[in-house]
């Protein structure tokens, strides 16, 4: 009897693996956030900013956790890991890393005690021996705020660690010309001050043109054109203690591309397009490629010997220029008729889309023979119109070099152009679940 009592003893002790000596154990999850499955994105109209408080007040984690310590490599590696995967287990962890069961153990607690990832319920609490408890990203405790400066408005906008929006995204016009540029960054700064919360684990921070994230200054854009260099200190400072991701608008948009597609990792060019609004990143083993200075390729830029408005930059010819709803009206198209319009039923404007259209594809095909991406991307809410895609599919390609034209991979993104908010969270979220997979000590 004394034999049996012990077996059974034991069993239980199986059974229940974290009751072992009495203490808790790394594999013990919230139970809170295990009653939590994941729910379907959430869709948001945009809001003024008159709505600021209240959406952000509705936007409070379930269960606020306090700020976290910095991760090391390989919390950021295990988060990436995590990422691509979906969901693993401790034991997987160990086995695609090869680092030690102990140290994986460790690593995967400071993730969950950061509120980035949670244990799920036992995938087999049926078997003896102790479960394999499988770890998630945590939807619930974190989220992460995206702040966009773009000509004329603030955005700001609110995900959870799986780019879910967690509120809407809020919308601020504000005069960004020349005489009121100090003033712009103080309404940017006063709307992200609003936004801070204990769930906030970092912020991502967009602008349009040129940027220098170590002297906290924007140095050339469209959002306040000038050419002196603008101080985003004042947005620092409203930041606090909690990480500011500062990069360009296009790198974002690239980045959240990569998140999406985390297996494409060479070499892909990324061009955003829109009425009158042209540019590129270019990401080389995952990471968009900067340059001396934090700027976008600026295909939108590259000028051609063709008569447009003049561009703010200060020329004519710039390639954003040319494809606009402004260029079809110099060439004759009715001011009530815009590129969209245009794009939708071209009927007797059809001869100056064809030129505007062919000029855009020698601009890409350019881009394309100097940087030799192994894809190009165009991420564009023009790719819904099929005769936009038909004649790219077709023309781009003629005007690449033969020996690089059947490397290259044509790819449309039907996605919005816009100084977005949420790509600009995108760049937090990618800070920490985007790491490379490179190799980590063990």
């Amino acid at each position: 009897m004394k034999s049996r009592r012990v077996n059974l003893r034991r069993r239980k002790r199986l059974a229940n693996p974290d009751a072992i000596g009495g203490k808790k154990s790394i594999d013990q999850g919230d139970s809170h956030h295990r009653r939590h499955a994941h729910h379907p994105a959430e869709h948001f109209k945009a809001q003024p900013a008159g709505h600021l408080q209240k959406a952000l007040a509705g936007s409070v984690s379930p269960e606020p956790v306090t700020a976290a310590a910095p991760l090391g490599q390989r919390e950021h590696q295990f988060a990436g890991l995590l990422w691509r995967h979906g969901q693993l287990d401790r034991s997987d962890i160990h086995q695609i890393t090869g680092v030690h069961p102990t140290l994986t153990g460790q690593a995967v607690a400071a993730l969950i005690d950061a509120g980035l990832v949670r244990n799920d319920p036992p995938s087999s609490p049926g078997l003896r021996g102790r479960p394999r408890i499988p770890i998630v990203i945590d939807p619930d405790r974190r989220s992460f705020v995206g702040l966009s400066l773009s000509p004329g408005e603030v955005r700001l906008s609110r995900l959870n660690p799986l780019g879910r929006p967690k509120s809407p995204e809020i919308i601020q016009p504000v005069s960004s010309d020349r005489s009121n540029r100090d003033e712009y960054i103080r309404v940017a700064a006063s709307i992200l001050k609003q936004a801070i919360d204990p769930s906030l684990y970092s912020i991502g921070v967009t602008v349009t043109g040129v940027v220098d994230p170590d002297q906290k200054a924007m140095l050339f854009s469209s959002a306040a054109p000038s050419s002196s260099p603008l101080s985003l200190k004042p947005i620092y400072e409203a930041a606090g203690s909690i990480p500011l991701i500062l990069d360009n608008d296009l790198h974002a948009l690239s980045i959240r591309w990569l998140m999406a597609n985390p297996t494409d990792q060479g070499e892909v060019l990324l061009v955003g397009l829109d009425d009158g609004k042209l540019g590129a990143s270019f990401l080389l083993d995952g990471r968009p490629q900067r340059g001396s200075v934090m700027a976008a390729n600026e295909i939108g830029h590259m000028r051609l010997a063709v008569a447009t408005e003049q561009c703010y930059c200060g020329y004519e010819g710039c390639l954003e220029r040319i494809i606009s709803s402004q260029q079809l009206h110099r060439m004759g198209v009715s001011p009530q008729r815009r590129l969209d319009d245009v794009l939708a039923d071209a009927s007797a404007d059809a001869p100056a889309l064809q030129d505007v259209l062919h000029l855009l594809t020698i601009g890409l095909a350019n881009a394309v023979n100097f940087i030799r991406p192994g894809r190009l991307v165009i991420a564009s809410p023009l790719a819904r119109h099929p005769i936009f895609v038909n004649y790219l599919n077709h023309h781009v390609p003629e005007h690449i070099l033969p020996g690089l034209r059947s490397r290259v991979e044509l790819t449309f993104w039907q996605h919005p152009y816009v100084q977005s908010a949420e790509n600009a969270a995108w760049l937090a979220i990618a800070a920490v679940f985007a790491h490379p997979a490179e190799p980590i000590s063990r």
